[in-house]
């Protein structure tokens, strides 16, 4: 983990431990390190969600802005631009259905092993984008 993501998960683990929950948690069976993970991911999601809401509009338009101006400039002469050097460039000469196939698969076998935390980043992007 980054390092600031490890501090606030050992803040909410010793926050767990100071209000004296670890017994409840192992009753459930979690530990205060679990819980500390799934507040990060929480708080990650949450900061997503918001940001989505508040400034996604914003970029997709400044992309098509931009994106129509090359072709623009492209059509009218100004700029000539060499489309499959620029799919090489940002990866996409090579991309088929099988590797977004297994890209999509990676995400959900990801989501099935660490369902606590990505119930956790889901529940924050929700929460982010309701708040936002």
């Amino acid at each position: 983990m980054f390092g600031f993501l490890q501090n606030a998960s050992d803040w909410v683990a010793d926050t767990v431990s100071q209000l004296g929950l670890e017994e409840t948690l192992q009753s459930v069976g979690l530990n205060a390190a679990e819980v500390g993970h799934a507040a990060v991911y929480l708080g990650i999601g949450v900061a997503a969600g918001f940001m989505t809401r508040k400034y996604f509009r914003i970029l997709v338009v400044g992309l098509l802005i931009a994106f129509l101006c090359v072709k623009w400039m492209e059509f009218k002469g100004f700029l000539v631009v060499d489309w499959s050097t620029f799919n090489q460039f940002v990866g996409l000469d090579s991309v088929t259905d099988a590797h977004i196939q297994n890209m999509f698969s990676a995400l959900i076998d990801w989501g099935r092993h660490h369902l606590m935390l990505a119930g956790s980043l889901l529940s924050g992007l929700y929460i982010g984008f309701k708040i936002g």
